[in-house]
């Protein structure tokens, strides 16, 4: 009994592995890269900038150089504004992993109570 209860416990071990790539569950803390980014676009001075940017005057047609470079620089205040977006996005989801992990787990576990562990596996692995 014990030596099947451990197989178990290994098997539901490798399982969630898969499942969640062993990465811990729950609020991390970013990579120092990220923290950087988030420092720096919540700095006013870069905020005015990005700001500028997107008010910038087009350039007249004849000067095919200026209008790239205004297009570039239009295009990446849209990219740091759907960046913050998304952040901000993550950030508000953040709290709910945890329960929904468990609640995952505790589907996974009464699917298995009732139908035992091979049906589960080839439901997950399949």
């Amino acid at each position: 009994m014990h030596r099947a209860r451990w197989h178990l416990s290994v098997v539901w071990i490798a399982l969630c592995c898969l499942l969640f790539g062993a990465a811990p569950v729950g609020a991390q803390t970013p990579p120092e890269k990220v923290r950087a980014l988030l420092e720096m676009l919540a700095d006013p001075e870069v905020q005015r900038w990005v700001e500028q940017q997107r008010k910038a005057p087009a350039a007249p047609a004849g000067a095919a150089s200026a209008a790239s470079a205004a297009d570039d620089g239009g295009m990446l205040a849209g990219q740091i504004d759907a960046v913050r977006e998304h952040m901000a996005t993550l950030q508000a989801a953040l709290p709910r992993v945890p329960d929904a992990v468990a609640d995952a787990f505790a589907r996974v576990r009464a699917e298995m109570d009732n139908r035992g562990m091979r049906s589960v596996a080839v439901l997950v692995l399949a």
